[in-house]
Order: structure tokens, then C-alpha cells, then sequence
């Protein structure tokens, strides 16, 4: 038993100013972690990186970070600029949850949490400040289900306890 994580930086991730990918291999998944800054000053061409890397989602993929998207309301799925309706639309066009419902700076809701499935996390709540920071921290647990089927009920036979001189045996006295 154990975790393992590295690093993985895709080329859309290299051409996104200030975000990681970190893989978490665990016994029966292997969750992607990305950890995004998107600078209040964004470019449109690195907002454009950012919407590409939302399209890697799937459904082992948790997006987290400062995405500095003030006017998006999240319960109601609105927002007041272009921006923000590019970044809402690629969201929900990658059918990304997002899961904090708390503000993260003063009243807004700037750092997000985003999951591909919204099983795969539990208990999302705000951790509080950390250090000199002036936004909350949100604290998650992943979910450790297990994927595939669910574990079969049949009896399978120990062949290596098998007397094969016995059963070969009983087997030469058969036509």
C-alpha cells in the first residue's frame, strides 16, 4: 500500500503561465491534481492555454487554484464579462463541477475547485487562512473507490493445493 505522485507537464500546461499537474497513483486510480494561478491580468492567449487545459479533464481530474473570475455567481451559473462567460462556457462545455460554495477573498469566490466527477471528493470546505495569505484555503479529501466491477462473490479454486497425481488418476479411468 502506498501513494506515489510526480509531476506531469503536458505541452498545453507549458504554454499556461503558472500551473502543474501533479498525478497521485493510488491502488485503484490515478488522479490528476492540477494546480492553476491565472494572474487577475491574464491574457487572452493564456486564458485560451487555460480553457485547452480545462479540455484535458476527465473523470480522475481535480482543477484547483486562484482563477480570478470575480463576476462569476456559480450557484446561478452567470457572469457579467466576455471573459468570464468564455471561462464559464469552457467549463461547463468540459462537464467540469465546481465545488466551492464559500468566498475565497473578501465576497468573492475567486479560487475554485473543479472535478470531472463530483464523487471522486469529499468534505470541500474552507480551510481558513494560510499564513500572510488574504484568501481562504479549501481543504477536500479524495475519494478512494474503487474503479471497475465490483468484487466477484465466486468461489475460485487453489490449484496449487490440487493432488494432480489423484485427480490424473481419476481422470485415466474415464473414456
Amino acid at each position: 500500500a502506498g501513494v506515489v505522485a510526480y509531476e506531469d507537464q503536458s505541452p498545453i500546461l507549458e504554454k499556461f503561465n503558472q500551473a502543474v499537474c501533479l498525478k497521485i497513483l493510488m491502488k485503484s486510480r490515478c488522479v490528476k491534481l492540477y494546480v492553476v494561478y491565472r494572474s487577475p491580468n491574464s491574457s487572452q492567449a493564456n486564458d485560451t492555454m487555460l480553457m485547452q487545459a480545462l479540455a484535458l479533464a476527465d473523470l480522475d481530474s481535480i482543477f484547483i487554484g486562484d482563477f480570478n473570475y470575480p463576476d462569476v455567481d456559480w450557484t446561478n451559473m452567470t457572469c457579467s464579462t466576455a471573459k468570464s462567460r468564455l471561462f464559464l462556457d469552457a467549463a461547463m462545455d468540459n462537464f467540469l463541477h465546481q465545488l466551492v460554495d464559500f468566498p475565497t477573498r473578501k465576497q468573492n469566490t475567486l479560487d475554485l475547485l473543479f472535478v470531472g466527477d463530483p464523487n471522486l471528493l469529499d468534505n470541500v470546505r474552507c480551510a481558513g487562512k494560510i499564513g500572510s495569505s488574504d484568501h481562504d484555503a479549501i481543504r477536500f479529501v479524495i475519494a478512494q473507490s474503487t474503479l471497475g466491477p465490483p468484487p466477484s462473490v465466486e468461489l475460485i479454486p487453489n490449484f496449487r493445493r490440487a493432488n494432480f497425481t489423484k485427480i490424473k488418476r481419476e481422470l485415466e479411468g474415464r473414456n
